[in-house]
């Protein structure tokens, strides 16, 4: 792909013309209205060259790109993976589980219309389904973007393992309450869907969503209307939050790490070395790619989040042979953090062995991080 260069070579070309224009004809002649209006003439034709030019060189700049991440990757898996392979161990272990449970008990659950169990195993399927993600990210060198994912594991793992305490009511309510967040998501799309450019749903379709919306909110009460109305008879609250499940499962002391993650989720303003990736740098970087650095609290929280997911399915029925695997995958989660632990200390010292034979302890200069309201 053409080298998009420093965007400012047309920019200077054209303040080039204009200066001659004025040098030749004068101000008079050559005012800011007609330089204006040639300009915009021109835009057009000029873009569409460049796109041109652009998409021919398209596949030479995408064959380039490609053979450098897969550079990276392998370096990345030199470093860490022992640990990548002890976390996709647990992955693979965890889903086989699932599995293995989901074959055994699923003809009798939906005999009885099992709301706990299709409320357990659906979500422990989600749960390794983004164990998985966070994985790919990881050896793709994005440990911020699975430190977001793992957000989204900490919460499927917290409601499952509350529905799971909770019992089948709580259960019946979770499942239903879909069809609140159906309808409220249909209301939006109506609100937006003329400026969205999106087809809008019929009368009909907009009648039969809230149909079902008030049948759920007319059997289990107006609380059903919160995001999370479906816990509130089981916390006797009548606006129950997240933090409120994790409080209720004594999993309360994950809240700073799940604030911190959603940091990768939403949009605040973060400094060069407010990362993950970046957390090894030793000067300022925008990092727009990959990073080696920083894999250690996301693989270790994703792991011992799985192991929260998984345990509510186990204890659907527990037995001899599952409460045996139980055991394995918290060994696991517990030998993935302190894999990864060591893995990062060995290549932090590492590289603090090569700096110090560098000249000046191998210490980099940079500016400071720009603040408002010094200098």
């Amino acid at each position: 792909m053409r080298d998009v260069g420093n965007l400012n070579d047309y920019q200077s070309m054209i303040d080039g013309m204009i200066a001659e224009a004025i040098a030749k004809h004068g101000e008079d002649v050559v005012t800011s209205d007609l330089v204006d209006k040639v300009v915009n003439e021109a835009l057009p034709d000029i873009a569409n060259s460049l796109y041109d030019g652009l998409t021919r060189s398209a596949g030479k700049m995408l064959r380039e790109h490609r053979s450098l991440r897969r550079g990276f990757v392998a370096q990345n898996m030199k470093r860490w993976r022992e640990g990548f392979d002890l976390l996709e161990q647990l992955i693979v272990l965890s889903q086989e589980t699932g599995e293995a449970i989901n074959n055994a008990l699923r003809p009798r659950a939906a005999l009885a219309d099992d709301a706990l169990f299709e409320a357990t195993i659906s979500n422990h399927a989600r749960a390794v389904q983004v164990a998985r993600e966070t994985l790919v990210l990881m050896v793709n060198g994005f440990p911020d973007g699975a430190l977001g994912r793992w957000r989204t594991l900490h919460e499927i793992a917290v409601v499952t393992a509350f529905v799971s305490d909770a019992g089948q009511e709580t259960a019946e309510r979770y499942i239903l309450h879909r069809r609140v967040a159906e309808y409220r998501r249909a209301k939006n799309y109506m609100e937006h869907h003329q400026r969205a450019q999106l087809d809008p749903y019929s009368a009909e379709e907009m009648d039969s969503l809230k149909a079902a919306h008030d049948a759920i909110v007319a059997k289990y009460g107006t609380e059903m209307k919160e995001d999370y109305g479906w816990a509130s008879a089981a916390l006797s609250k009548p606006r129950p939050a997240f933090y409120h499940l994790e409080e209720a499962l004594g999993l309360d002391h994950w809240r700073p790490r799940y604030k911190w993650a959603t940091a990768n989720t939403h949009a605040p303003y973060r400094p060069w070395d407010a990362t993950l990736a970046t957390s090894e740098n030793d000067k300022p970087v925008l990092l727009v790619g990959e990073s080696n650095s920083g894999m250690t609290d996301p693989a270790h929280m994703t792991a011992l989040s799985l192991a929260v997911a998984t345990m509510p399915v186990i204890m659907l029925e527990p037995n001899v042979d599952r409460l045996i695997m139980a055991k394995i995958i918290q060994r696991l989660s517990k030998e993935i953090g302190e894999t990864f632990a060591r893995l990062d200390q060995d290549a932090w010292q590492e590289e603090m062995d090569r700096r110090a034979r560098m000249p000046n302890g191998g210490k980099a200069q940079y500016y400071p991080a720009f603040e408002p309201g010094e200098g």
